[in-house]
């Protein structure tokens, strides 16, 4: 890839898959690998777009000898939000629904101004 003076900004080498090995001066960043497939640096995962903005989740999967793919939901029309979710789950994560929920809070201690409030509160006798 070059800039408007004709300067490489991104260069890399394919492999098989979508794999691309990235020159490391590159300055630009580039997740278009084959057409229709984007890279997410973030999950090291190849995704199928539907006009780069939709996600398709799909599996390969060898039959007779050959590598099929089958689609297994078009996540295009989710909200961004539900699509960042469903990542975090396929990474292994946990998605709560309020963070509020997921944890109790059995003590807190003071620190800080407060500290220094409560402090001089019983040295006074306050």
């Amino acid at each position: 890839m070059v800039d408007g003076t004709n300067t490489v900004v991104w260069e890399g080498e394919f492999e098989p898959f979508g794999r691309a090995r990235v020159n490391i001066h590159s300055t630009a960043v580039n997740n278009i690998r084959f057409p229709g497939q984007y890279y997410d640096q973030e999950t090291g995962f190849h995704y199928k777009c539907s006009g780069c903005f939709g996600v398709i989740f799909f599996e390969s999967y060898r039959e007779g000898g050959k590598v099929k793919k089958r689609t297994i939901a078009n996540l295009s029309k989710w909200p961004p939000e539900l699509v960042e979710n469903f990542r975090a789950l396929l990474r292994g994560g946990t998605v709560v629904e309020r963070l509020e929920k997921s944890f109790e809070v059995v003590r807190s201690r003071p620190y800080g101004h407060v500290a220094a409030v409560l402090g001089t509160l019983r040295k006074t006798g306050l």
